[in-house]
């Protein structure tokens, strides 16, 4: 059962974080891939939140949530990178999340933790085999939107150390 903008006690729960109430309702089997009025799954909220656990636990019970896009065609790896978490963006991947998708404005998950300022992220997309050479719709490489030129010099001179 769902409210009226689509949230279930799934999406409460991995939205505060609620590993106990999550697992009381897995027995039950609910519905991991059902999406709110803004497409948004649970892990989408435990992901944004940084509930490490009960992304844990979402994938485990349905690792097809990691594909799973929101209105914005966004999969939860946009989020994790947006918001910087290693752990997340490292789990997502590890259960097959697509690294180099584009969501709605062009970007990959790459270019968003670029955007934000978050280098260390940045890179772990790197190693992990995203496509640096990818440009968004203004033609724009994803070095191009980081917020400073300090960010910048700090992913380049990784990248050249790395190599």
């Amino acid at each position: 059962m769902a409210d009226e903008l689509g949230w279930t006690v799934s999406h409460i729960a991995a939205s505060v974080g609620s590993l106990v109430i999550l697992d009381m309702l897995l027995p039950y089997d609910p519905d991991l891939s059902k999406q709110t009025s803004a497409g948004q799954t649970p892990l989408h909220y435990a992901v944004s939140r940084v509930r490490h656990d009960v992304a844990v636990r979402l994938i485990d019970k349905y690792p097809g949530a990691v594909r799973i896009r929101d209105n914005q065609n966004q999969v939860p790896l946009h989020r994790a990178a947006a918001i910087g978490n290693i752990p997340l963006i490292t789990l997502l991947i590890k259960n097959k999340s697509p690294l180099n998708t584009v969501d709605r404005s062009g970007w990959t998950p790459l270019f968003h933790a670029a955007a934000e300022g978050h280098g260390d992220a940045a890179l772990a997309l790197i190693r992990a085999g995203a496509d640096t050479e990818k440009l968004d719709p203004d033609g724009n490489p994803f070095l191009n939107v980081c917020p400073d030129d300090k960010v910048k010099k700090w992913i380049q001179d990784m990248i050249a150390r790395d190599l």
